[in-house]
């Protein structure tokens, strides 16, 4: 994989292993926000078709939308 798949992947994967660790109280709407924008960062280096990297990434928005309109 690329430099760039590998960093966000890695980013992406820090995200998973704080969730994992049930460390919910570091988690708030600024912690979520990023975490999404670098699961759609690892989204858009991953080079797949267009229309699967929109759906993924409006998908994204979505959860991005309603998690922190709570």
């Amino acid at each position: 994989f690329s430099d760039s798949v590998k960093q966000a992947a890695n980013n992406v994967r820090q995200a998973r292993n704080s969730w994992g660790r049930c460390a919910f109280g570091d988690w708030d709407s600024a912690k979520l926000n990023k975490c999404l924008d670098d699961m759609e960062q690892l989204v858009k280096v991953l080079g797949l078709p267009r229309g699967d990297e929109e759906h993924l990434v409006n998908e994204l928005n979505d959860w991005k939308k309603k998690g922190t309109s709570a």
